[in-house]
């Protein structure tokens, strides 16, 4: 249990970067072909991935998020009991969350009396 004034910090992807990242790649990792298709649907994000190698077929995922922009994530927080003490990405504090970087890193607190 938090108590008040208590702070914690999650890592998570961001939205807008994601919103502008969307269609179709390849690459290949350690001889395995990799085909990954990622399309937001709404506030969610899909990632259907292949992989294969020179045999043929090895499988593949599918994976579904549900996607935050900072400001969506604090309003969000905000709802359940907790204010952002800080927004940022690549763990610096100076650079606040950006379209351009996919992870963000977002200090919440607790509301209420210490």
């Amino acid at each position: 249990k938090l108590t008040p004034g208590g702070r914690f910090i999650i890592d998570m992807y961001n939205r807008d970067y994601f919103a502008s990242h969307q269609g179709s790649q390849r690459q290949e990792i350690n001889g395995v072909t990799v085909e990954s298709h990622n399309s937001m649907q709404g506030n969610r994000w899909h990632s259907v991935l292949k992989y294969s190698d020179e045999g043929g077929e090895l499988g593949g995922d599918h994976m579904d998020w549900q996607m935050f922009s900072p400001e969506e994530f604090s309003t969000l927080a905000a709802q359940t009991g907790f204010e952002t003490a800080l927004a940022c990405t690549w763990s610096d504090e100076q650079r606040t969350p950006s379209p351009d970087v996919a992870r963000m890193q977002v200090v919440l607190e607790k509301v209420g009396c210490v």
